[in-house]
């Protein structure tokens, strides 16, 4: 980013020591400007997986029993299956606790989890507008 990448074109400066905590506080805050941005992305790319997962189940109901699907074993691993139960699921609820759900009870957690997520993301981007305040803060000290 712009803010970013200007603080790391300044230099340590070799002034007094208002200076020089100014000049640390401002490294400091880039870190964490850094691992916030990193946070909204991979909550953002969540964000986006649920949103495919919710519309894969609104395509569940157009495979008619007994048809062969491939089921996932193992991340990027599948195994030809044939479906036998077209209106229950077993859903990984967190901590490998799975329980069998309705395809309209599945969209109920996966839409419950997807506002978790936007409510997460929402708060790290408030969390990113005070961080860049204080970094622009810190430039105007240092100029």
């Amino acid at each position: 980013t712009v803010i970013a990448e200007k603080i790391k074109r300044w230099s340590m400066p070799k002034s007094d020591n208002e200076t020089q905590q100014h000049y640390i506080e401002a490294q400091i805050l880039t870190a964490h400007f850094q691992q916030l941005q990193e946070q909204v992305s991979l909550i953002s790319n969540q964000i986006i997986e649920i949103g495919h997962q919710l519309g894969y189940l609104e395509e569940f109901h157009k495979i008619k029993l007994d048809s062969t699907i491939l089921a996932q074993i193992l991340p990027g691993v599948f195994i030809k299956a044939k479906l036998q139960d077209g209106k229950q699921l077993v859903v990984n609820v967190g901590s490998n606790i799975f329980i069998t759900k309705s395809i309209e009870e599945t969209k109920e957690i996966l839409n419950k989890r997807m506002q978790e997520l936007k409510d997460a993301e929402t708060n790290l981007r408030e969390q990113l507008l005070e961080v860049i305040d204080q970094l622009n803060k810190r430039q105007h000290l240092l100029q």
